[in-house]
């Protein structure tokens, strides 16, 4: 999924990249919890 570095260099991620990375997430979850119900 990729990631903050935390160089001393790069400034903090900001409001995109947290979005970006929560939205991922919650497809991730949403897939998981559609599979349970399929599979389960």
């Amino acid at each position: 999924m990729g990631g903050y570095l935390a160089r001393g260099h790069d400034p903090p991620p900001g409001n995109t990249v947290m979005w970006r990375g929560l939205s991922r997430l919650m497809d991730i979850e949403l897939g998981v919890r559609i599979g349970a119900q399929i599979y389960g």
